[in-house]
């Protein structure tokens, strides 16, 4: 794969590049922050070639079917020829950066506040440090946060900007988008909640903490599906799930139930709306160790944590920021009948404190702005009319 990539970055230097050609990557595809500044970026550069880089030939053809302009598949002569042609690369996670010119500027948005450890504060510094003369700026939400990707990527933190992360704007739409995407008025339930749990298995042989189970989606000892159905049901709760991108396809058949909802990204692309774009009707999210409810903080929303297998999850992986029990402000269930009983308590006046005391830490802003930070940051380096 070195050769590969050698050869191609070979042929990049030496292919001359378009100053209207600005290309956007995402891992998943058409997601995350860099979804968020294409939005935005489409309707500030209306001049500019704006087009998007798939990985994932099935959604390149949602996408193409849904009437998207200027999608290319990666394994594709257009899709490495737009590539090759591109001065200015957008991504939100590093991609491609192997192959990339010092004729392009690439743009890192990245995916998430690192909790867990990445790179540099784990044990692939040696990839870190390759990759950190390829990205021309990253973005953060905070000062710590900048110190964070500094140390993770072995980067200047001068090229860090705190800015905000785009995918956090639409946090403050209150566009009723889960009701569209359901077909159904959510209002009806008494709660919304959203389980998200982190990666643990199925990218590259890559496992981290205990497996997913497809009969016991907590992990929970002496878990009873039927009575957690029925206390949906009776308590009027809708359940919404969504696993990491890279886990989706492992379990296509989940035994689910009425008033438990699968949400994948596959679904979210056929209807051209992000995780953000939901979280407006939501009340409680769920989650154990996925960096998501880092940006939930801005929602000041319930948040309750199910860190079963904490102990074997720090050796396996390993958190940046510690102890775990400060970081993730809200309630910690460990059994089926305390989670059921937390889903039902409203939040206190400690968790709302405790949830502000981390807040403030981790969003120098908590705007709806990130969007324009960000595209300030970049037009300082690109032509942008």
């Amino acid at each position: 794969m070195e050769i590969v990539f050698f050869i191609f970055k070979a042929i990049n230097t030496l292919i001359p590049k378009s100053n209207q050609k600005i290309i956007f990557i995402s891992r998943p595809d058409f997601s995350d922050n860099t979804k968020h500044m294409y939005i935005f970026m489409q309707k500030k550069l209306p001049n500019k070639q704006l087009s998007w880089l798939i990985y994932d030939k099935e959604i390149y053809d949602i996408l193409i079917q849904n009437g998207h302009q200027n999608i290319f598949y990666l394994k594709s002569i257009s899709g490495v020829w737009e590539y090759l042609r591109s001065k200015t690369i957008i991504t939100s996670s590093s991609s491609l950066w192997q192959i990339k010119s010092p004729l392009q500027k690439q743009f890192d948005l990245w995916h998430g506040i690192p909790l867990k450890t990445v790179l540099c504060m784990g044990e692939k510094g040696t990839l870190a440090k390759r990759q950190a003369g390829n990205i021309t700026m990253r973005f953060a939400t905070s000062n710590l946060e900048k110190a964070q990707l500094a140390a993770s990527f072995d980067f200047n933190a001068l090229k860090i900007a705190v800015t905000g992360q785009p995918r956090t704007d639409a946090l403050f739409s209150k566009e009723k988008n889960l009701s569209k995407l359901l077909d159904e008025d959510v209002s009806k339930y008494r709660k919304v909640i959203f389980y998200m749990p982190t990666y643990r298995h199925g990218y590259r042989k890559k496992s981290e903490g205990n497996a997913f189970d497809i009969d016991n989606i907590f992990r929970f000892n002496n878990y009873d599906r039927e009575k957690f159905l029925n206390f949906l049901k009776e308590n009027n709760i809708l359940f919404l799930l969504k696993l990491h991108p890279f886990e989706e396809k492992l379990y296509k058949n989940l035994p689910l139930g009425n008033n438990i909802k699968w949400i994948t990204n596959e679904t979210l692309v056929r209807n051209n709306l992000s995780i953000y774009d939901l979280f407006y009707e939501v009340n409680t999210l769920v989650t154990d160790y996925s960096s998501i409810y880092f940006d939930f903080l801005l929602t000041d929303k319930k948040i309750v944590f199910m860190p079963l297998d904490l102990e074997y999850y720090k050796r396996k992986r390993g958190f940046q920021l510690e102890p775990y029990e400060f970081w993730t402000p809200g309630k910690k269930v460990f059994n089926q009948e305390d989670f059921q009983d937390e889903l039902l308590n409203d939040d206190t006046s400690n968790e709302k404190e405790l949830r502000k005391v981390v807040r403030d830490i981790m969003f120098f802003y908590q705007d709806d702005q990130s969007s324009r930070r960000v595209y300030d940051s970049i037009s300082k380096y690109i032509q942008v009319d």
